[in-house]
């Protein structure tokens, strides 16, 4: 990930409406946020579809907590998409 980033910040800083060095780190920045919320949300959704399936399968007892964890894991991730 961080390889793209500095090859996103190249070739930014040669593009002539990115003005100054701050700008270009703003974008940078944002980037950065951006797919580290991206990774969050998709480990979230990982390890909430992993408790269901033990929930459901492993017959531990709290399916609905798990169910609802996923259903929350699943719009989070689905607003990546969306966007």
């Amino acid at each position: 990930m961080t390889a793209t980033i500095k090859k996103l910040h190249q070739g930014l800083d040669n593009v002539d409406f990115i003005g100054t060095e701050a700008e270009g780190a703003c974008l940078e920045r944002a980037l950065t946020k951006c797919l580290s919320d991206r990774e969050a949300a998709l480990k979230e959704l990982a390890d909430a579809a992993r408790r269901v399936d033990k929930a459901a399968f492993g017959h531990q007892g709290d399916f609905g907590q798990a169910h609802q964890s996923l259903l929350k894991a699943l719009e989070r991730a689905g607003d990546f998409i969306r966007s």
